[in-house]
């Protein structure tokens, strides 16, 4: 194939590839913003019902309003109760929280 300006493979800089309102950490990160509130609020709520609950329907049908997480999906399907998720998520983020404070302290806090 002859390449000529008419023909030309585009840049990436042409298809937005390194520009920051293209990127993955900053497009996943405006969708989790604008679905987090909603999925907090049916969380609470304890509304598992959603439409395309039923049995039959395919698993993206029944979990697909919900943010990306596993234990959000078990309790969505009805395998765990709600204190059995809020359990799930706060045990990851407790470690972390625990080792970003022993990280902080041995970096910034010397003893």
């Amino acid at each position: 194939m002859i390449r000529t300006p008419e023909r030309s493979i585009p840049s990436w800089r042409t298809v937005g590839r390194f520009d920051w309102q293209w990127t993955a950490i900053r497009l996943n990160t405006r969708a989790a913003l604008q679905a987090a509130p909603a999925n907090l609020r049916a969380f609470l709520a304890d509304e598992r019902t959603v439409p395309g609950s039923a049995e039959g329907t395919p698993l993206a049908d029944r979990v697909g309003h919900s943010l990306d997480f596993w234990w959000m999906y078990l309790y969505y399907l009805g395998v765990w109760p709600r204190w059995a998720a809020t359990l799930a998520a706060a045990l990851p983020l407790t470690a972390a929280a625990a080792l970003l404070t022993g990280l902080y302290r041995r970096t910034v806090w010397p003893v």
